[in-house]
């Protein structure tokens, strides 16, 4: 499988939640689900009135932090009006995220089967110098008998070394 572009998935901060809490909770079922049947995905979070691009970047900062902060779908839809439907609006989301992530991710190597992935096999391969502990065994075994075959012919290809002409003698 290749993954051509990322797809983001944001902590929804689940725990576990005490005996008090879920009572409270079911308590208030009727207000939740006549809530969730008011809102444009059917979640308790309503969008944002605003627009990404209407706050400052202090501002849009701060409140993707407090999205991100907040257990539950709050981030996918209790966003800015224009995430969902304009590039560079959820392009200030995607950015954010990606930075959370690589604050988290301390591995960040390509995963197998990835476009990135495959570039740095085929760029290690080309170099001559393949990493054979990122590929399957399979995969390695087969590259190491390649990439001999590749060296043999090389080695029957390359031309003669120059000579000069105090290197040429004459039978007399």
């Amino acid at each position: 499988m290749f993954q051509r572009t990322a797809n983001w998935a944001a902590p929804l901060h689940n725990g576990k939640i005490d005996a008090e809490t879920q009572a409270r909770i079911k308590a208030g079922y009727g207000e939740i689900f006549a809530r969730c049947k008011e809102t444009f995905a059917c979640f308790v979070h309503t969008p944002d009135p605003r627009g990404a691009f209407e706050v400052s970047d202090e501002e849009r900062e701060a409140f993707y932090e407090k999205l991100y902060g907040e257990r539950g779908f709050g981030i996918w839809q209790g966003n800015f009006k224009d995430i969902l439907i304009d590039r560079a609006a959820n392009a200030t989301i995607s950015d954010f995220v990606a930075r959370k992530i690589r604050e988290r991710v301390k591995n960040q190597a390509p995963s197998p089967g990835t476009e990135a992935a495959l570039h740095r096999l085929i760029d290690g391969i080309a170099s001559g110098n393949p990493d054979y502990n990122e590929m399957s065994p399979a995969l390695a075994a087969a590259t190491r008998k390649q990439m001999q075959a590749r060296t043999d012919w090389g080695d029957m290809l390359d031309p003669p070394a120059p000579t000069t002409a105090n290197q040429v003698t004459r039978d007399e």
